[in-house]
């Protein structure tokens, strides 16, 4: 028995390179349309990996010195596309840096199961 275990592990049988391309590119899909409807194993992954990449870029954004130079780096460094990465840096990172939102930055719904193997589907969005 393995308790108190990653719950990361169980995406792409704890392969850590694909693993991590898919939470990018869900990041990236994420970013871009602003909602994501997959499986609820990924979408917990996703939950917790956006929620920390938002965190970093809301307390980069909130130094006036450096802090959008950390943010450009950061947002190279994850997402894979420039415009994404703007529309990141423009568009939704201003918006939890004024409201002051300390965590929380997606939202998850339970939505159905698939029809093939009854595996349950969740929507997440940027709040």
């Amino acid at each position: 028995m393995r308790h108190q275990r990653n719950r990361l592990i169980d995406i792409n049988n704890g392969e850590s390179m694909s693993r991590s391309h898919l939470l990018r590119s869900m990041l990236t899909s994420l970013i871009k349309h602003g909602r994501v409807t997959t499986t609820s194993k990924k979408a917990k992954a996703l939950k917790a990996y956006t929620d920390n990449f938002f965190a970093k870029l809301v307390w980069y954004m909130s130094d006036k010195d450096n802090g959008t130079r950390h943010a450009i780096a950061l947002i190279k460094s994850v997402v894979y596309s420039e415009e994404d990465g703007k529309r990141a840096l423009n568009e939704r990172t201003p918006r939890f840096v004024e409201s002051k939102k300390i965590g929380w930055y997606t939202e998850m719904f339970k939505l159905w199961f698939r029809k093939g193997d009854t595996a349950e589907k969740i929507m997440i969005k940027l709040s």
